[in-house]
């Protein structure tokens, strides 16, 4: 017989929700699970402090609980065997489960007598926790701000100091920065260190009034003195519920997911990555460094040298005494790397007409690029405000216009452009160690108005010199493509009866390692200009960045090579520096998005792929190795559509076979199944859930719903038609979940499924996986989708016949359920045909967007729109 009993628990005005449970039988542990699942979704919404804790009859490691600790955050206190009634086998499975691990301490078991196999549990909570020290905010104080004085005066200064800025940028933005100064100088504030935005004056008095009756009641605890603290401590409860509605009612609903101190008040609840204290402590070569100037020249030192630890071999220039007669840093770039086999592969592949300029733009360009940028994006501390260039957006716009005309002209980017604050942003593992950080770079404003008008002639230039292949950082592209073609050749392999293998690479920090020389000459062979040239490599050559951690900052350091993160200019310069891996293997197949490049090969056996697969691995580890960028072998993975166990044997390393790997965000194993992934979305689409229906109580319905689409629909929008061909149960766990979020959003129990999403005027998540497929197909008929969409979906070629049932796109003919009819380029034309032609005739994508939203097939070919009948299967 299964038992749960609930408990609440007040302890340091932190409310505690305990539930004590029993399971008898191992088998049940999925039914006991799904008991407490309903409590706490009912109970969870009042509660922030979950303590679970019992005879679960199984082992933290099992499915069913590993899954139940995941969705609802949880993690076990006991780590020791508790269960001895096989003392050679001791087991786990008296637990203490909870969602605030920190806030205990002394956990252990320990022999009672009092039972003959059970050792009793014991966990320690904490009471007391050390103070956060307080924060300290660097901001610009605009409370007597007023632009028209702040433009006269700068207008003045500029005037005295007689100097053409067009060809001075840095002064220009030197004056520009100390006239603000004076009008809307720099200050710092401290804040408490667990401070929240919705504490108000009123608030924070009523605390310390409730602190004095308390401290009075406790020295004198008469009736009087009694009533006094429970009057004024009953007064803060209701005024911080009122100060907590009227913060989230302020909240404008355009903002709501980008309000920064929303953002910093949900996300601890949303996600585990978030920093849970403001100070970060490093254990360096056995130190612990905890004072922030130390951590800050600790990550600098090793931002900066990452590269370097990496003991990449550089290239060796044949007649290097030669190259060194060149003055200018681009032409000894172009003569060092001449006979490079990637300079080789772009001559021989390149037809070049005529040399790519960077043109001057007009003034309405940099004006639309200023009304563009979002005051809310992080700025450097020193930087010009982005409310000030957007409020006096002529002015600069015009300043702005000259000064990147004259740097055209000139071949030159600003020094002061080159300067960029580094923030260490936690990844994974270990928050004490350095290697767990990456870094994220703050660069002036004004720079990044300047790449944006570089980064678009640019990419004009070598869109059509990109390979199909590459996915990343393109207008239009996106990971669903890439991964689109290589799941739709591999299902149409098996379906035929044959073999599918792929090498799953991983370089070490790609983005650093690349070479500022060979970028240059690569850029050459592409056909740039000479004055072009040079302005990119005075655009890379000597930048310099800081680290920044809390109020600390380190020394400057130079940075010798990669491309600049953080930068608009930086993704593009990396997408020209892989290209020519394209080129050299025309006859390959690729997915590549950024850095992350699998090549894969489908042949008639498990032999032919492997001896395909070592061939085209050696020619990219060699690519690797001659582009300067390091191949990190351990995280190199094969994928083989068999079972059998096989490796590619290279070099320097060897390529292990795996049945189950993650591809750009994507788990999938050898069978092309999705259960995996689809499981971990709904585990986190449950967490979000139990952490946004805490502050969901405290906001209006539109907010509501603007909320959890953000946060919680958001989750099943990424590659939907990637892993939509799942399990009909899965399909009924996403269906159980969205319901559990409409009931929360419209406060509704009584209503079923159907009932709330009439109610939502939405659709199911399904049916907007079909919807999303849907778009891809439009947007391939109207040839609006990138190239490697048509190979996916083929477009029926015209004839002179008006033959009845023809559709626009080729139907595949297919051997198989799964392999055959649940693939994207089965379904994808078969969905087409049911659109109403009224939709699919739509002029516009935004046009087909809104109508397609409203449709709903009827008689849809899936699986999970199917009905099934017991014994006969699906009709």
């Amino acid at each position: 017989m299964q038992k749960a009993f609930l408990w609440k628990l007040n302890s340091l005005k932190k409310n505690w929700l305990i539930n004590c449970s029993y399971n008898p039988h191992r088998n049940n542990i999925g039914k006991h699970l799904d008991i407490i699942s309903r409590s706490l979704d009912t109970l969870s919404t009042k509660y922030e402090n979950i303590l679970i804790l019992g005879d679960f009859n199984a082992c933290v490691d099992d499915e069913d609980l590993k899954s139940f600790c995941k969705s609802y955050s949880l993690s076990s206190l006991i780590k020791q065997p508790t269960c001895f009634k096989n003392p050679e086998n001791p087991s786990c499975i008296d637990l203490i489960l909870t969602n605030k691990p920190c806030s205990f301490q002394t956990k252990c078991v320990i022999e009672t007598g009092l039972s003959d196999f059970h050792r009793m549990t014991i966990c320690v909570l904490k009471m007391h926790f050390r103070k956060l020290p307080p924060k300290v905010i660097n901001y610009r104080d605009f409370k007597n701000f007023d632009n028209e004085r702040f433009m006269n005066s700068l207008q003045y200064t500029l005037a005295e100091e007689h100097i053409d800025y067009s060809r001075n940028p840095d002064k220009f933005f030197e004056i520009c920065q100390n006239v603000l100064n004076n009008h809307a100088p720099r200050k710092k504030k401290y804040i408490r260190g667990n401070n929240k935005p919705f504490m108000t004056k009123a608030y924070s008095k009523a605390i310390m009034a409730r602190t004095r009756f308390r401290n009075k009641f406790l020295k004198n605890p008469s009736e009087q003195n009694k009533a006094n603290y429970n009057k004024q401590r009953n007064y803060c409860v209701s005024l911080l519920r009122k100060d907590k509605k009227e913060y989230f009612a302020k909240l404008d609903e355009k903002n709501i997911t980008d309000n920064k101190k929303f953002w910093h008040t949900v996300k601890p609840f949303l996600s585990d990555k978030v920093k849970t204290r403001e100070a970060i402590i490093l254990v360096d070569n056995n130190d612990i460094l905890s004072k922030e100037n130390e951590v800050a020249k600790t990550f600098n030192n090793f931002f900066s040298n990452i590269v370097k630890n990496l003991n990449i071999p550089e290239y060796q220039c044949e007649d290097d005494i030669h190259v060194r007669l060149f003055c200018n840093p681009a032409l000894q770039a172009i003569m060092k790397y001449r006979n490079h086999p990637s300079i080789k592969t772009i001559g021989h592949s390149m037809q070049h007409s005529s040399s790519f300029y960077f043109s001057p733009v007009a003034k309405n360009t940099v004006l639309k690029e200023i009304e563009k940028l979002n005051t809310k994006k992080a700025v450097q501390d020193t930087d010009i405000p982005v409310k000030v260039l957007k409020a006096n957006a002529d002015f600069f716009a015009e300043q702005i216009t000259r000064q990147f005309n004259e740097g055209i002209c000139s071949s030159k980017f600003a020094e002061s452009f080159k300067f960029a604050n580094v923030t260490p942003v936690f990844k994974q593992g270990s928050r004490n160690l350095k290697d767990n950080y990456r870094p994220i770079s703050i660069l002036p404003i004004i720079s990044k108005l300047f790449e944006k008008l570089l980064c678009k002639q640019l990419s004009s230039f070598f869109d059509n010199i990109f390979s199909k292949f590459q996915c990343g950082f393109r207008k239009g592209f996106n990971a669903q493509h890439c991964h689109l073609l290589m799941i739709d050749k591999w299902k149409k392999a098996v379906d035929n009866n044959k073999v599918f293998g792929a090498v799953l690479t991983d370089l070490s920090k790609a983005f650093d390692s690349i070479s500022h020389d060979l970028l240059i000459a690569k850029l050459n062979a592409y056909g740039l200009s000479f004055p072009a040239l040079k302005l990119i490599q005075d655009y890379l050559f000597n930048r310099k960045q800081r680290t920044k951690v809390g109020s600390s900052y380190s020394t400057w350091e130079i940075i010798i090579s990669g491309v600049p993160q953080g930068s608009i200019l930086g993704p593009l310069l990396f997408n020209i520096f892989l290209c020519d891996l394209f080129l050299e293997h025309e006859n390959c197949y690729f997915t590549n998005y950024a850095d992350d490049t699998t090549p894969y090969v489908v042949a008639n056996n498990t032999a032919e792929v492997i001896e395909n697969l070592t061939n085209i691995t050696h020619k990219l580890f060699t690519w690797f190795a001659n582009n300067q960028m390091k191949a990190n072998y351990d995280k190199c993975h094969l994928l083989l559509s068999t079972q059998e166990d096989a490796n590619i044997q290279l070099t320097n390393g060897t390529i292990n076979c795996s049945r189950q790997q993650k591809l750009l965000g994507i788990i999938f194993d050898n069978k092309l199944k999705f259960d995996k992934h689809v499981e971990n979305i709904c585990q986190k689409a449950n967490r979000k859930l139990n952490a946004l229906s805490r502050v969901t109580n405290y906001m209006e319905l539109p907010k509501r719903r603007i909320l959890m689409n953000a946060f919680f629909k958001a989750q099943f929008n990424y590659c939907p038609v990637i892993w939509m061909f799942h399990s009909r149960s899965l399909n009924n766990k996403i269906n159980r979940l969205h319901e559990r979020c409409l009931r929360i959003i419209y406060n509704d129990k009584l209503s079923n499924f159907e009932e709330l999403l009439v109610k939502d005027n939405s659709v199911s998540i399904h049916h907007n996986n079909i919807h999303t497929l849907a778009i891809e197909m439009y947007k391939v008929a109207n040839n609006i989708s990138p190239e490697i969409m048509k190979d996916v979906f083929k477009l029926r070629e015209e004839t002179y016949y008006n033959l009845r049932h023809t559709t626009e796109f080729v139907t595949n003919q297919i051997n198989s359920v799964y392999h055959g009819s649940e693939s994207a380029s089965y379904l994808g034309p078969k969905i087409w045909e049911q659109i109403p032609n009224a939709i699919k005739n739509k002029d516009s994508l935004i046009g087909f967007k809104k109508e397609i939203k409203k449709w709903i097939p009827l008689n849809c070919p899936c699986r999970i729109c199917k009905t099934f009948i017991p014994n006969l299967g699906f009709i």
